[in-house]
């Protein structure tokens, strides 16, 4: 008798482990796929807002500093790597307010956006994947800024206002 007790819950325990692994594979089958990206809205003490042009981008578009968050990786920590990386620049997490998330039209990407509390002085050295850093007047930023960051840096400059 204890042999067949012993086989009913051994197939009970392998229906439950089948089971869990059926929905993870429906989940992964069945539910959409993104990619997470970071991104920093920062200004220098004249208010003007950083943008940046990817070496990787085909159109050499402006956009805010940012890239991909790595597997495991926390938002914010992820921002502080790619702010390193791009800009050479050291920022603390502390000085990281988060303004919006938005995602990328035709594409499977969402973009996390912070805005960086604190004023960028001193010169940037753009990393090997940035072909240009430059600050604009948030009043006249360049046509080729990419997809809804605009927005997003109005955004930023409002939350800044009600700061200061």
């Amino acid at each position: 008798m204890g042999k067949v007790k012993n086989s009913v819950l051994e197939q009970i325990g392998n229906f439950f482990i089948s089971f869990e692994a059926l929905r993870k594979l429906y989940a992964y089958l069945f539910h959409p796929k993104y990619l997470i990206g970071v991104n920093i809205v920062a200004f220098n003490e004249s208010k003007k807002v950083l943008l940046a042009r990817h070496s990787w981008d085909e159109k050499y578009r402006w956009r805010v500093p940012g890239g991909l968050v790595g597997k495991k990786e926390e938002l914010r920590l992820a921002l502080i790597r790619e702010v390193k990386e791009e800009l050479d620049l050291d920022i603390s997490k502390n000085h990281l307010s988060f303004i919006a998330a938005k995602k990328t039209k035709g594409f499977p990407r969402v973009d996390i956006y912070f805005l960086y509390n604190s004023y960028i002085t001193g010169n940037l050295r753009p990393g090997i994947e940035i072909k240009k850093l430059k600050f604009f007047k948030t009043l006249s930023l360049p046509k080729s800024l990419f997809p809804g960051q605009t927005e997003v840096i109005k955004e930023a400059v409002r939350l800044l206002s009600a700061k200061n």
